[in-house]
Formats: C-alpha cells, sequence, structure tokens
C-alpha cells in the first residue's frame, strides 16, 4: 500500500513537472526529448501498476511522451493509445496545443483505416473533448 502511494506521488510530481513544460508549447520541449531514453520502462511500469489513480496518471505521461518517440514506427500511435487508456479525457487541453494537435492528427490517420472500428467509441468521445466532431 506504501509503495502505491510513493508511486502515485512520483507520477504525479512528474505529470506536474512535464505538464508545466508542455502547456505554451509551440513544439516538443527538451524535458520531453530528454525523457525518450526513459519511455521503454515507463511503458513496461504501466503494465505492472494495479493502483488505478497511479495507472491513470502514468497513461496520461506516456501519452505526452509518445510525443517525442513518435518518430519511431513501433511508437507512432502511442499518444493516442495510451490517451484511450486513461479515465479523464476531459483534460485534454491542459497539456498544451501542441499535444492536441498530436491527438488531432493521429485520429486523422486512423480514419479510413480498418483499425478505427476498434477504436469508434474512444475516437468519438476525444473527437467530442476536442471539440473536431
Amino acid at each position: 500500500r506504501r509503495v502505491h502511494g510513493v508511486h502515485l506521488l512520483a507520477l504525479e510530481k512528474m505529470k506536474m513537472l512535464i505538464r508545466t513544460s508542455t502547456t505554451s508549447m509551440t513544439s516538443i520541449p527538451k524535458p520531453l526529448k530528454f525523457m525518450r531514453s526513459n519511455y521503454c520502462d515507463l511503458k513496461e511500469a504501466y503494465t505492472k501498476i494495479n493502483d488505478a489513480g497511479s495507472k491513470h496518471i502514468c497513461a496520461e505521461i506516456i501519452s505526452v511522451l509518445g510525443m517525442a518517440v513518435c518518430d519511431q514506427e513501433e511508437y507512432q500511435q502511442d499518444t493516442l493509445i495510451y490517451r484511450f487508456e486513461t479515465t479523464k479525457h476531459g483534460m485534454i487541453n491542459d497539456w498544451g496545443h501542441e499535444y492536441v494537435r498530436h491527438l488531432t492528427q493521429q485520429l486523422i490517420r486512423l480514419v479510413g483505416t480498418d483499425e478505427l472500428s476498434f477504436v469508434d467509441l474512444e475516437v468519438q468521445r476525444i473527437a467530442q473533448d476536442l471539440d473536431i466532431s
């Protein structure tokens, strides 16, 4: 139980630091680029988290960090995939313009593909949050 509390505090602190560097960004900030080397470790940690609150925050962080690794084919949809894993879709604008733009681009890429059918409801929810529906 104590470990979950420590994880949650660490994730909340990381979220706050990332959010303050992304809210007014017009490109991917250096802190996100710096964290690229930890991206796979964070994704692995996500799979092991049992606490719902910690898992939600971790998914948000991975979604935002996905912008910094989207140049690698295996991670191209991670921003959107991990956005689907979060429980509070209405908080999208809090991450800044570049994040919203990035999510929008990933949604647009899915339109017209077979992949869209399994995420249709989630895409509609996010589109409503982004006010692009």
